[in-house]
């Protein structure tokens, strides 16, 4: 049975994978599955396990094709004035730099209609300070407001995303309108969340309360930097995620620990009761309950011992799941709980064997969970987290007991706090001291030398190739010859995969960072340069996009960092990325320099050195000149047209990116530079804005594709859509991060390849779901 569940969860993951591949020839597939299955002459369970793996992936291919093709009406609504109606999540509070940068209130809003079409969707709503009603969590209101898409960054690899994908601005309070006072359970569930998070701030210290909130609740919104960085480096930023590993080693760390006063069944129920206590204080969330189901499956397997069992049932559960809502497949959650379950199954049994031969029976128990569970979760932890740290076995032995004890205290505080405050906070205090001694030893950890190891994330192949690599049954049979071979040899499959060069390939990254710009050049032998570090500020895309775009592909260290002016959607992000990345050398506008740059400058290493026309960096073949350095700007120094333009070239391509540059500045460099501004690539200037990229212009460039960094949306009406038209009329092809998200360039010196986060999408459906197809 548990081969066949096995087969078929297969199917569905090949079929849900596939399915736009499929979709023109499923019927013919059907028609082989139905003549296997009815074939008269030959009779096996194999001839019937083939048909029925052939069934269930036509059926997935037409489950997903049925789901991407559902209407989504709050994307119909997007630009429009709209009613919304739902139940408030989280009451209005006061945000700064909101909406058009002014303060504002902000509500999260539970939306079940708009304009009266019924739908499920979170909506961050904007409202004015003046006017405010009565009005709590959990109460059923409806509004009128503008409707928007919320600020999301296309890029591989990405895992940061606003609070939702819809925002509404809401005029005044008149237009709100409270419709029911009553509160549902979800309601209730928010309002004792409120008080706890109340009760948290008034037992601890900030940076404490903030990091056991996102223990118990997830997230890492309020938590600070050197707390996220140190349980980044150690190998625990996951406990701050509401996802299968947290709730299986949750599941795990209570069964082991009960089961030592009580017999199995009892630890079970136990665990059983802390999970769902668990559920309750995060709401009983889509990934809660799915991280919970995969628990239970694990729990089942550590109770029973019944490994094929379990196994069965993972298989049914997470086959049942993708059938129910196919875009799981590429869920970071549902992915953490399915390869934490995994692990928990196939690895808790040999490792607690193992480590009972030298420590204590229940310290071995917990340590096979803890490891098993990140065993099997390590290939999606490179992919979203980009490390892997070597502190994290100390860490896991040391700290990770501790975050436990933390948990449990956090729950119990969770759970008392709402009735019983004297004995919530006491709980909360107790937690606090705990969490104080975990973060210092954590932190001792995180500055030893060499404690994290920069992993390249790992893609279909690498992972397949891990998973393949564990699933040797290596004990206690690891020392027969040919399987401690095949086990040395995937090995170093793996590490010639994750660490192989790109060999003689140049590759220009146009990161998706809103209305802004930031250009990744990667060299042959995988030296990089960054042009520009996308918007400072409070949403501080540098920190949030740029630096996790650059572990993510693998650059930890930068040749330089190119500022081509000084406005803050260019030089914004400068000092997050110094901060986060070594940077060998920065390049800067001459002059004084603005408070961004200012701290990009103190956070360096070396001074910087001042941007000139004629300068000229050459690395592994690649040559970048700089044509212009703002010798062309009118007026302030800081205008557009004061922007630098560079100019890259790698055998037959080169690449044109031209900053803000427009009107007079682009005129006087078409005079200036002639035909050496033909490039293969053009990046457009000024987002595609209407004085870029005049007709001279183009005729001197000749471009063969251009690329615009635009913001999905934005206010400015860029790209203009005259520009556009000049484009078009010389044939350009263009790619625009509004559209297609990250835009990536690749060269041997001769061909030339484009891909864009739409062809790249770890989840196909995100984009048609956000932009419409």
């Amino acid at each position: 049975m548990t081969r066949w569940l096995a087969v078929w969860v297969i199917s569905i993951i090949i079929g849900i994978w596939y399915h736009e591949a499929m979709r023109n020839w499923w019927m013919g597939l059907l028609v082989a599955s139905a003549i296997l299955f009815f074939w008269p002459r030959y009779s096996s369970a194999k001839r019937y396990g083939v048909s029925l793996a052939l069934f269930w992936l036509c059926l997935a291919v037409l489950r997903a094709g049925q789901v991407e093709e559902k209407p989504d009406p709050m994307f119909a609504a997007l630009g429009k004035t709209v009613v919304l109606s739902g139940r408030v999540q989280d009451g209005p509070t006061l945000v700064n730099g909101g909406m058009r940068s002014e303060e504002r209130l902000r509500m999260i809003l539970a939306v079940e209609a708009v304009d009266h079409v019924l739908t499920q969707e979170t909506v961050s709503c904007y409202l004015p300070l003046e006017g405010q009603l009565e009005m709590g969590t959990g109460q059923k209101i409806a509004l009128v407001g503008k409707l928007a898409g919320g600020t999301r960054y296309h890029n591989p690899g990405q895992t940061w995303s606003v609070d939702s994908r819809y925002r509404c601005t809401v005029a005044d309070w008149q237009s709100v309108s409270m419709l029911d006072a009553t509160k549902d359970w979800s309601s209730r569930a928010n309002i004792w969340r409120q008080k706890i998070r109340a009760l948290l701030a008034d037992s601890m210290p900030g940076s404490e309360a903030s990091a056991l909130e996102g223990l118990l609740f997830g997230g890492a919104s309020g938590i600070p930097s050197d707390w996220l960085s140190v349980f980044s480096t150690t190998g625990l930023i996951h406990i701050l995620s509401v996802s299968g590993t947290h709730v299986a080693l949750l599941i795990g760390v209570v069964f082991c620990l009960a089961r030592n006063i009580m017999p199995n069944g009892a630890a079970a129920a136990a665990a059983l009761i802390v999970s769902l206590a668990y559920g309750v204080v995060c709401g009983f969330s889509s990934p809660v309950v799915r991280s919970l189901l995969m628990g239970w499956i694990a729990l089942g397997a550590l109770c029973s011992g019944r490994d094929g069992d379990a196994w069965a049932a993972l298989c049914f559960a997470a086959g049942g799941l993708l059938l129910y809502e196919p875009a799981l497949l590429w869920d970071i959650s549902f992915q953490l709980s399915f390869a934490a379950t995994m692990g928990l199954l196939a690895f808790n049994k040999p490792l607690q064997k193992i480590g009972s031969v030298c420590l204590p029976e229940n310290v071995a128990g917990l340590l096979a969970v803890t490891i098993g569970a990140q065993l099997g979760s390590l290939p999606f932890l490179a992919w979203y987290f980009k490390s892997l740290s070597l502190a994290s076995l100390p860490a896991n032995l040391i700290v990770a007991p501790m975050l436990e004890i933390v948990m449990m205290l956090g729950l119990a505080g969770a759970l008392l706090g709402g009735n019983f405050l004297l004995a919530g906070k006491m709980a909360f205090v107790l937690a606090s001291f705990v969490f104080s001694l975990a973060f210092s030893a954590a932190k001792i950890l995180a500055q030893m030398p060499g404690a994290t190891l920069p992993l390249p994330p790992f893609g279909l192949v690498s992972g397949s190739v891990y998973f393949l690599l564990l699933s040797l049954p290596w004990w206690p049979l690891a020392w027969r010859s040919w399987k401690k071979q095949a086990g040395m040899l995937l090995a170093v499959l793996l590490l010639a995969i994750l660490y192989a060069p790109s060999a003689g390939v140049l590759e220009l990254h146009i990161i998706d960072v809103g209305q802004g710009e930031a250009i990744l050049l990667k060299t042959p032998s995988g030296r990089a340069v960054l042009i520009d570090a996308g918007q400072g500020g409070t949403g501080d895309v540098g920190k949030r996009v740029v630096v996790p775009y650059l572990t993510h592909q693998g650059v930890y260290k930068l040749e330089y960092l190119l500022l081509s002016h000084e406005h803050d959607d260019h030089a914004g992000g400068a000092p997050a990325v110094v901060e986060g990345i070594k940077v060998d050398q920065l390049l800067v506008p001459a002059g004084p320099a603005t408070p961004p740059v200012m701290q990009a400058i103190r956070l360096s290493d070396r001074p910087p050195i001042s941007l000139r026309k004629g300068q000229r960096l050459q690395m592994d073949g690649v040559d970048i000149e700089v044509l212009a350095a703002g010798e062309f700007e009118t007026g302030n120094r800081n205008e557009n047209e004061g922007s630098a333009v560079v100019r890259i070239q790698y055998g037959k391509r080169s690449f044109l990116l031209t900053g803000d540059l427009e009107g007079r500045s682009e005129a006087a460099l078409v005079k200036a530079q002639g035909e050496r501004l033909h490039s293969t690539v053009l990046k457009v200037g000024h987002h595609g804005a209407a004085k870029a990229t005049s007709e001279e212009f183009l005729a001197l460039v000749q471009p063969t594709c251009a690329a615009i960094s635009v913001g999905a949306g934005n206010s400015y009406g860029h790209p203009h859509p005259e520009t556009l038209r000049r484009l078009q009329r010389d044939g350009v092809r263009v790619y625009r991060t509004d559209e297609r998200g990250a835009i990536i360039f690749s060269t041997d010196g001769d061909r030339l390849s484009v891909q864009t986060w739409r062809d790249l999408s770890d989840n196909p459906w995100e984009w048609k779901r956000q932009n419409g197809g």
